[in-house]
């Protein structure tokens, strides 16, 4: 919702749980930006491996405790799931450093959360 209010154009959501996935669809009807979201009910990794469509930005937050966090970034960077000048955003907690990942172009701790930022062309970017 909050990229929306921020004036993305349009927002795929990928949701586990068939719960939690109705619920998005019912506040996006809410918020009156259920044409803007589209919710997928999948698994994110067998979501990673169907057909990529570039985007700008992706923002990731799954469980603290996911196991495939590694493999979510590689999927992300090594397909065509970001334009060449996209910004992979990635929420997890503090026992989790992806400061060393050589895409990895910025990393801010906020308390017990941490926020790293991943680009296919670091060297390009404008947070380094």
């Amino acid at each position: 919702y909050e990229a929306i209010s921020r004036g993305a154009k349009h927002v795929t959501a990928v949701e586990i749980d068939p719960q939690n996935a109705k619920q998005i669809e019912k506040t996006a009807k809410e918020f009156k930006i259920d044409k803007q979201l589209r919710v997928v009910c999948a698994d994110v990794m067998k979501y990673l491996d169907g057909m990529a469509t570039p985007n700008h930005f992706i923002f990731c937050d799954p469980p603290y405790d996911f196991p495939f966090m590694e493999d979510i970034i590689d999927k992300v960077l090594a397909e065509n799931w970001l334009t060449e000048q996209g910004w992979f955003f990635l929420e997890h907690d503090k026992y989790k450093d992806f400061s060393d990942h050589p895409n990895c172009t910025f990393t801010k701790a906020y308390g017990r959360t941490i926020v790293s930022i991943f680009q296919k062309n670091p060297e390009e970017s404008e947070l380094n």
